[in-house]
């Protein structure tokens, strides 16, 4: 029986474009005390954190942004759609249980 080999012959990523800082989300927390933490709320959320910003995807599932990811691994691979075999996806925030986020990726 013939060995099949896998290769990983790219690789790509994506972030949605809206950034939210600490600054954003000061106005945000209710409940927040800077003499209880001894300092400003946004020292003080990155001390704890050790997050400057985050992005937000608004109406883009995560699917969407894997496909977009997926395209940017494709091409740096110098590969189309039709080279792929098979699919591998893992999300903690799918969109929904079924169909998976690999056959819903692969139908895009």
């Amino acid at each position: 029986m013939a060995k099949k080999h896998l290769r990983i012959l790219g690789t790509g990523s994506y972030l949605p474009e809206r950034r939210v800082t600490n600054a954003d989300l000061e106005g945000m927390v209710r409940n927040f005390d800077p003499e209880k933490a001894g300092k400003s709320f946004v020292p003080w959320a990155e001390d704890v954190t050790g997050i400057r910003e985050r992005r937000f995807a608004g109406d883009e599932t995560v699917e969407d942004m894997a496909r977009e990811a997926s395209l940017r691994a494709m091409k740096a691979a110098g590969t189309a759609p039709g080279d792929i075999q098979f699919i591998i996806a893992c999300s903690f925030t799918p969109s929904c249980a079924i169909p998976n986020m690999a056959c819903t990726l692969g139908g895009m």
